[in-house]
């Protein structure tokens, strides 16, 4: 098993937060009869969630295209590092939490009135990404000596 990430979200270690998110699912999936019967994703939130939140901002970037754009303006080029960067990234179980903080983020932005399980910003989000680290070669010590020089 491999050990926890240590990856942060503005402070909160990602397990921190899934337990939350599983906290909070379990307990508004309790809450109603209505919300168990419609399918659940791997995330504990219900795909009903996304598809309301998508609807909304579908229905509002019809009506207002320009303001559509100006929500998308901070989250866009987060989301374009993110995809660059994610096949490459040591934790992969990091990355695909970030992936799921990256869904929160688009109905916070676009659907407010859509609850989310826990409360993610643009600069949380951005702080993650920058945590995330790359499978980069480890650069040789300096000094060492070349056998071909």
């Amino acid at each position: 098993r491999s050990r926890p990430s240590s990856t942060t979200l503005s402070g909160l270690r990602l397990s921190r937060m899934r337990k939350e998110r599983s906290t909070k699912a379990s307990k508004a999936s309790g809450a109603s009869s209505s919300r168990t019967s419609s399918a659940v994703g791997s995330r504990g939130r219900s795909s009903s969630g996304y598809l309301r939140a998508a609807q909304a901002r579908l229905s509002r970037a019809v009506t207002n295209p320009g303001k559509d754009a100006e929500k998308a303006a901070p989250f866009t080029p987060l989301w374009e590092s993110f995809l660059a960067r994610r096949a490459t990234v040591r934790d992969q179980e990091a990355a695909q939490e970030l992936r799921w903080a990256f869904e929160e983020l688009r109905v916070a932005i676009f659907a407010p009135e859509v609850t989310t399980p826990m409360t993610v910003t643009v600069a949380k989000v951005g702080a993650a990404l920058a945590a995330l680290r790359s499978l980069e070669p480890t650069p040789e010590p300096h000094g060492r000596y070349n056998a071909s020089a």
